[in-house]
């Protein structure tokens, strides 16, 4: 079985949950206990595509910002897309986030990238309302997702992979 080798990236704002989310993902596991990502934390999962290859996932873990400062631009080198997080109960953490992806667009247009609005368990808290949602859809993917309940996340991290995929084979050898 053929293995593709893929490099993703993580981003956005300080205590979304990216690690958590990559925690649940990778070792399905969550935890209330808060760890602060410094620099960047790499970790691994190896995913049937569905047609015969196995790719593996390096997933960058970034740090996050108390405030939009932008991805350090070389974590991003040699990524194949990225995962954009936001925290539903905190509004100006969707507004780093799209910020995130248009600065990486800016550089990067054809990097797939998906937009995790993390914190679904809470949403009855949330301050990012359905037709925010809805207004960002159009721009780019979103889904609602929940590392304490693992809701979401498996599904975030396989579209991703899935938009690497379709990228990589329309990509000239």
């Amino acid at each position: 079985m053929s293995r593709l080798k893929k490099k993703i990236c993580l981003v956005g704002a300080y205590a979304v949950g990216k690690t958590s989310l990559i925690r649940q993902y990778v070792e399905g596991i969550f935890s209330d206990h808060y760890l602060t990502t410094i620099g960047v934390k790499i970790d691994q999962k190896v995913i049937d595509t569905g047609d015969g290859r196995e790719m593996q996932l390096m997933i960058w873990d970034l740090e996050g910002r108390d405030e939009f400062h932008g991805v350090r631009r070389e974590y991003l080198r040699g990524a194949a897309g990225y995962l954009a997080v936001a925290d539903g109960t905190r509004r100006e953490t969707l507004a780093q986030a799209v910020e995130e992806i248009e600065a990486i667009r800016s550089e990067h247009p054809a990097m797939p990238c998906l937009l995790m609005i993390n914190k679904a368990d809470l949403e009855s808290c949330w301050e990012v309302g359905p037709d925010e949602i809805a207004s960002l859809q159009g721009r780019f993917p979103v889904l609602k997702t929940s590392a304490r309940q693992a809701m979401g996340v498996e599904e975030a991290f396989l579209s991703l992979a899935r938009m690497i995929l379709v990228g990589t084979e329309l990509r000239p050898a």
